[in-house]
């Protein structure tokens, strides 16, 4: 295990800019400065000892609106995307845009930065992947809070077409039911989640010292 992770870790170090290319050309409607951001956090929190080399990598862009499909799951080894689906965002974090972020509990605001998928476990939603935040002050809060990744009804694309926007959770980043278990399996016990957004708190981008500055209260 220490093997794989050290060489993933080096892979994602050496190769930032090969798997970059090959993912961005898989990856319509992502923006390079966010996958970009994304594996560098990712590679940061290997070398950390944060994650123990991921297979898979969940990128969310909240600068996007609900109506667009925000949520991109990447394969590291095969430098592929999986999928690409609509995401929610809290009730407390904006209506079809999201705007405020939270790490405290019962705001029902979605929190930025780094996560490491954790265990699975069925809920009222049904299979459900609880989250660790790996960003001290801005998401570490995650489990305490009860941020998961679960299957909603409103996060499917009918719900846009009904409501002129995707429906919102308590701060859960939320899919169709449909996708949820492709989702959850690939990302459980060890996946890395990245929650990108420019109002507020994030993760330093390429070049930066890949530390996350908790936002103010």
């Amino acid at each position: 295990m220490l093997l794989l992770v050290l060489s993933l870790g080096a892979a994602l170090a050496a190769e930032e800019g090969s798997l970059l290319a090959r993912l961005e050309g898989e990856a319509q409607g992502l923006r390079p400065e966010v996958l970009a951001a994304a594996l560098e956090r990712t590679r940061c929190g290997i070398d950390r000892g944060q994650l123990d080399g991921p297979h898979h990598l969940a990128v969310v862009d909240f600068d996007l609106p609900s109506t667009a499909r925000r949520l991109w799951l990447f394969d590291l080894q095969q430098g592929e995307l999986v999928l690409n689906t609509w995401v929610t965002h809290g009730s407390g974090t904006g209506e079809d845009l999201a705007l405020t972020f939270s790490n405290v509990r019962n705001s029902h605001q979605s929190s930025p930065g780094l996560f490491r998928g954790a265990e699975t476990y069925i809920g009222k939603h049904g299979l459900s992947l609880r989250l660790d935040g790996l960003d001290p002050g801005i998401n570490d809060r995650a489990r305490e809070r009860d941020i998961v990744i679960h299957g909603a009804d409103y996060a499917r694309e009918s719900h846009i077409a009904q409501f002129g926007r995707l429906g919102r959770s308590q701060g859960c980043p939320a899919v169709s039911p449909e996708l949820a278990p492709v989702l959850i399996e690939r990302l459980a016990e060890g996946g890395a989640v990245f929650v990108w957004t420019s109002h507020g708190a994030r993760a330093e981008g390429p070049g930066g010292a890949c530390v996350a500055e908790p936002a103010p209260g």
